[in-house]
């Protein structure tokens, strides 16, 4: 009987254990759920809380996006009211000689007037360009429903603006490379356009530069050479430096002894009224003045019983006084020490005269590419040069009134 009392409370002891157990389990298991329910809750606040956020970022991103769009189309608006104003599609003349001062920076030549009535004279001579023997060396069959007023492609540049080109090519000395940035076009087609209008451009405006009648001369000379009597005109001649030739020949013969440089020599006649009246061609620096007077035959332009002026470097008395040519230089020492007092006055007085054609040579050099060195690629086309600017010249207004 005992044994089984102390079974049953055993028994009774151990269910009592295993409640006890099961409630700290159970209080253990809501414990933990209840601390898994509170960080779900603190996770969900918390990512509710970023959901907002974002949601305001995005409705903050979508007003500028509506801002952004309202300025697109006013800016796509100004583009093309300034694609419809802009003068990359205006000629390049335009642009470049607005005005009086930019038409003599740039070209050389004092009023736009002069620009656009020169033009007008030289453009109908302006047929086609020179490409060169391969291209013209086939016969090209076309037909046309209209004979077209010229041949070939089209041009990318107007009349006006390839004259400009040239004009800018001698006026400024540019390369080719710059030319054809400015002009937006090929370094060969401003090759071309540049050939082309020098060489037509030169055979126009040679016109402008003749020897005109001696009363002409005596009508318009200034009063400040009244004094000489029948005056025709005073030389000089100038030097062009040039790069170095390749050949000790031609670097013999273009070097210069006065200049120490590698030279082209060309003899310029100016009359009393500062006009360039002749311009010889280019000879090599190492002739002498009397050989190019000579040489160029400018003596037989000059009529008998007129006065011609130069500098102590031309010897060509003998041939003047063969002519019946008053030839007016300035008195030398002779041997002497130094000069008289009547030798001074003449010379001073010469001098002083004299001194135009200087100027005149001063006004042509204005345009750069003869007072830079000239390449060697240019040479060939160094005369027409020489007549292009100095009929410019002749258009400007006279240094004595």
């Amino acid at each position: 009987m005992q044994t089984v009392n102390v079974f049953f409370s055993l028994l009774s002891l151990f269910s009592v254990m295993v409640r006890t157990v099961m409630f700290f389990s159970c209080m253990v298991t809501v414990a933990s759920l209840l601390c898994f329910g509170w960080m779900l809750k603190s996770k969900y606040f918390a990512a509710l809380k970023e959901i907002n956020k974002l949601k305001d970022g995005l409705h903050k991103k979508e007003l500028l996006l509506t801002r952004y769009r309202s300025n697109c189309i006013v800016l796509r608006r100004e583009n093309q009211k300034l694609k419809k104003n802009c003068t990359c599609k205006l000629p390049i003349h335009e642009i470049t000689i607005k005005d009086d001062k930019n038409c003599l920076f740039y070209t050389g030549i004092e009023k736009i007037s002069t620009f656009v009535k020169l033009f007008n004279f030289i453009f109908p001579y302006v047929k086609r360009r020179w490409v060169g023997f391969k291209f013209t060396s086939t016969i090209l069959k076309r037909k046309f429903s209209k004979i077209p007023a010229r041949m070939g492609p089209e041009r990318k540049l107007c009349g006006k603006d390839e004259f400009l080109m040239l004009l800018m090519k001698l006026r400024l000395g540019l390369l080719e490379k710059d030319l054809a940035n400015r002009f937006r076009v090929s370094m060969s087609t401003t090759s071309r356009v540049i050939r082309t209008w020098l060489k037509v451009s030169s055979s126009i405006m040679k016109s402008l530069i003749f020897v005109p009648d001696q009363g002409v001369l005596n009508i318009t000379k200034p009063p400040v050479f009244k004094p000489i009597k029948n005056l025709h005109s005073i030389i000089d001649a100038t030097e062009l430096f040039i790069e170095t030739p390749k050949g000790l020949i031609n670097q013999r013969l273009t070097w210069s002894q006065y200049k120490h440089h590698n030279t082209l020599k060309v003899l310029v006649a100016v009359s009393a009224n500062s006009s360039v009246i002749f311009m010889s061609p280019a000879y090599v620096g190492g002739i002498s003045d009397k050989a190019t007077t000579l040489h160029t035959d400018y003596l037989s332009l000059v009529p008998p019983h007129t006065t011609l002026m130069a500098d102590k470097g031309f010897n060509i008395a003998d041939e003047c006084n063969e002519r019946s040519i008053h030839f007016k230089v300035p008195p030398g020492r002779r041997g002497q020490s130094q000069l008289s007092a009547a030798a001074l006055k003449a010379t001073s007085s010469i001098a002083k005269l004299r001194i135009i054609v200087e100027q005149v040579i001063g006004e042509i050099k204005t345009f750069r590419i003869l007072s830079q060195e000239i390449p060697i690629s240019l040479i060939p086309q160094v005369d027409d040069i020489l007549i292009i600017c100095s009929a410019l010249t002749n258009l400007k207004k006279p240094i004595y009134k």
